[in-house]
Parts: structure tokens; sequence; C-alpha cells
């Protein structure tokens, strides 16, 4: 039997994730758990299957299962998961080895640009305030809500995105695709029914002089 320590994910879409170590496994829908259990390898019918301690997919909070594992095997490359939805019955889904995390195809550079986030930084009409790993945001003078947040770069372009550090969280409160650019932050806030989204720029506040006023 193969190792199967890593992460998996299908094929052309985003969405399920599964991620192994040992004998442990964590499978997530939008990087959000819904089944966390232990298992064990059986061969049963020339198949080779996972045979899960625990086989309830519940989202987190949720009293009750919205579906069940009815059988999970390795098939070639691929885990294959075949679930079973009260209403609309068996589905199947394919996960292949994936060496992105579950933030996406990039690197965490938190470390490198942390420090230069520091500081209050103001829009026409919202406000962040970064300090260490949170970020405080809002639209008027003083900010009142407050986020962990983690700093990525994006593998095939470059580009500085400010995420939650809860990767289930694509928004930092109402803001979405928060990228750094040089000395400019800037982001969107998708409206209902509008054509396109509200864009805000940031530009950093610079403390003034000892002689300013």
């Amino acid at each position: 039997m193969k190792n199967l320590d890593g992460a998996w994910e299908p094929k052309g879409y985003i969405g399920p994730r599964v991620e192994i170590s040992g004998n442990k496994l964590v499978r997530l829908w939008m990087n959000s758990p819904v089944l966390e259990t232990k298992f064990s390898v059986v061969e049963k019918d020339g198949k080779t299957l996972l045979q899960l301690d625990n086989n309830e997919l519940r989202y987190s909070g949720s009293a009750s299962a919205y579906a069940t594992v009815e059988e999970c095997r390795v098939e070639g490359d691929a885990i294959v998961f075949t679930d079973f939805f009260p209403i609309t019955g068996k589905s199947t889904e394919e996960l292949y080895r994936t060496e992105k995390s579950r933030y996406g195809d990039v690197t965490i550079v938190e470390n490198e640009y942390l420090r230069l986030l520091r500081g209050r930084w103001e829009s026409d009409s919202a406000v962040l305030v970064f300090s260490g790993n949170k970020v405080k945001y809002g639209f008027g003078d003083d900010p009142d809500r407050e986020e962990t947040i983690t700093v990525v770069k994006r593998n095939y372009d470059g580009a500085i995105l400010i995420r939650c550090k809860d990767p289930a969280k694509k928004a930092i409160g109402p803001f979405e695709n928060v990228t750094l650019f040089g000395e400019m932050i800037r982001a969107i806030i998708p409206i209902m029914d509008a054509p396109a989204p509200s864009t805000f720029t940031f530009i950093k506040k610079k403390k003034k002089g000892l002689f300013e006023r």
C-alpha cells in the first residue's frame, strides 16, 4: 500500500479537499472541516478501501450530518469517495494529490510583510489598521471589528494577498481580494445586482515628523 499522506483535491474545480496524516483523515468543504476520523486500510473484493471509523459529514456546529460516506477507496492515482445524500442520493468524488495549501496555490509570506503593513491605511470611506497579525476594519474613524490575518503570495503571478488566518473565510469582513500593491492596498466589496463590485484603494497614513503639526 502506497503512502497516502498529504493533501488531495479534485481536478478542475474547488470545494472538496482531503488531508491525510498516518491513519488520520480530515475531509473539508470550502476549507472548513466536515469530517475528522481515523481509518484503516482493508483489501476487499479486489478493492483497496479506507475503512473510516466515522462516516458522517457535518458542518461545524451542526447537530446532524448532511451526508454519509458509503465507500472510500484507492483507485489508481485517486482517492474515490462515494457519498449518500438523503435528498439527492449517491454522489462520487475523485481526489488527486496536490501541493496546494488550504489557501490555494500560494506561499505564506507573512514574516516578510506583516511589519510592512503595520499602521493605519485609509480610503475615502473605509479604514484598515494593522498590528501584528491582526487587522481592525470599518467605515468610521475608529474601526471596531477585528480579524486575524496571514499574508500569501500567489505562485502563478506573484500577487500579494492579505487573507484571514482561517482559510475557510473568503473575505476580511466585507472586503474581498485584499491585495497589496507596493504602498497601496486594493479590495472589493461585491454588491448584489450591481454590474461591478465596489472598489476600495487604501493608502498608508504617514506618521508626522517630530516638528510637524
